[in-house]
């Protein structure tokens, strides 16, 4: 029997979380009995080729006047990346078609993938997955906003027309509504509540997070454990003040120049530059670093560990307003100052308060007993593949 081939596309945010949790996505449904290959943008794309069949997937760029920095809502986001232009939306469209039509899927997995949703709708199954931000309640038509402190970019009667135009030019049939254009035949959104910036909208439940994570005790020492971007602005910075602090550390930089950690030896921040197993490595620290991502946040919290958060784009801005607004966390915001940072590093690391927060809040979350995101994402998948047959 032919094996189901499943095309796994991530377009937004870019990151190497995106990439990483994805290929954890592929080993379990290549372990169903999927064929799997990843799409991606091209720089992740080209590294993570070594892991599973990868294809460069078309990129999404910036458009002014809109500024994903300054979006309100999933609409501006969409607007940001061309949505709201039916010219820039028909030539992304017809990229995605020729990748789509070249890998010849049974069924494409979206995480925060809005073009895969739009160039599959009527033709293949899709499974949308993600986290809170990414995954904007569908039940409200218009799509609600996460942020009260902006005012929105574009109307969502703009969006609406420019995606209505782009889809009946392809012969695909006009939507009601933002929501029906994305409408996809299964929603996966793996958080915890905590972290779900739709959390007052949302309607359907929510599946455990994604890597799922058990409460465990704090190391007896100090010692930090961190995943930064090798894109991050601050990287260098951020590195040079770890070492500072003189709190051992290890630090995950994905697809890194293998100098960078050269430059570290005989220090106490030890630098992998490959891929890791998260949850192990969360068990062995008593403070996690990291720049917002949803995924580290999540998994850190189930582990009990306090984070320390320096974001650089708003999704991260807001899981660490979250975090922040728990008290498990303590955020710092560019720009900064080094000698603030080597200061906090060693704060926050001994910080008895601050772990123990993490500590209460871990065992809480623990006994809600969510189903596992990866199991539900499996079987979502085989009954997307089942029914379309």
């Amino acid at each position: 029997m032919t094996r189901p081939r499943v095309l796994l596309v991530n377009e937004m945010g870019g990151g190497v979380e995106y990439a990483e949790r994805l290929c954890l996505i592929a080993r379990r449904l290549a372990a169903a009995g999927f064929h799997c290959r990843l799409a991606l943008p091209r720089p992740l794309a080209a590294y993570y080729r070594q892991f599973f069949p990868t294809i460069a997937w078309p990129r999404l760029n910036s458009v002014a006047p809109f500024s994903a920095e300054r979006a309100a809502s999933y609409t501006d986001l969409l607007a940001s990346v061309g949505f709201a232009s039916p010219l820039v939306l028909t030539r992304m469209l017809n990229a995605a078609d020729m990748r789509l039509a070249a890998c010849a899927p049974d069924l494409v997995i979206a995480d925060f993938a809005p073009l895969a949703q739009l160039v599959a709708r009527g033709r293949l199954p899709v499974v949308c997955l993600g986290s809170g931000y990414t995954m904007p309640p569908l039940a409200c038509a218009d799509l609600p906003p996460f942020r009260d402190d902006l005012e929105p970019m574009v109307e969502a009667t703009e969006l609406l027309a420019a995606l209505s135009e782009a889809l009946v030019a392809r012969g695909a049939s006009r939507p009601g509504s933002i929501a029906e254009a994305f409408a996809v035949r299964a929603n996966v959104v793996y958080c915890h509540r905590e972290l779900d910036i739709y959390a007052q909208y949302r309607l359907n439940s929510l599946a455990g997070p994604l890597p799922a994570g058990r409460p465990a005790a704090l190391p007896a020492q100090p010692a930090i454990f961190g995943r930064l971007a090798p894109d991050h602005p601050d990287l260098d910075g951020i590195l040079h003040s770890l070492v500072s602090a003189g709190v051992p550390s290890r630090i995950q930089v994905p697809n890194a120049p293998p100098a960078l950690a050269a430059t570290l030896a005989g220090t106490p921040v030890e630098l992998s530059v490959g891929r890791c197993d998260l949850m192990p490595e969360l068990n062995h620290c008593s403070l996690v670093l990291h720049a917002g991502d949803i995924d580290m946040a999540d998994a850190a919290l189930a582990a009990g560990r306090p984070q320390l958060l320096l974001p650089v784009y708003v999704e991260q801005a807001l899981v660490a307003d979250q975090l922040a607004e728990l008290g498990i966390a303590v955020r710092i915001d560019r720009p900064w100052d080094a000698a603030a940072i080597v200061q906090t590093l060693g704060r926050a690391a001994a910080n008895a308060t601050l772990a123990a927060l993490a500590q209460s809040l871990a065992l809480r979350l623990s006994q809600r007993h969510l189903k596992p995101a990866l199991d539900l994402i499996v079987e979502e998948a085989v009954a997307s593949v089942r029914q379309s047959d």
